[in-house]
């Protein structure tokens, strides 16, 4: 079985930002992403 390494959730936000999410809110540690889209503007 695969071992999936521990990765700290600054890190995993700034990958998934890179590939096109946006953080839409935050409350406490949980964080709520949406995948930005051409057709919606920020």
């Amino acid at each position: 079985m695969t071992v999936i390494p521990s990765l700290p959730y600054d890190h995993v936000i700034r990958v998934l930002q890179r590939d096109g999410w946006i953080v839409v809110r935050q409350k406490g540690s949980q964080i709520r992403l949406q995948e930005h889209t051409v057709t919606e503007t920020t």
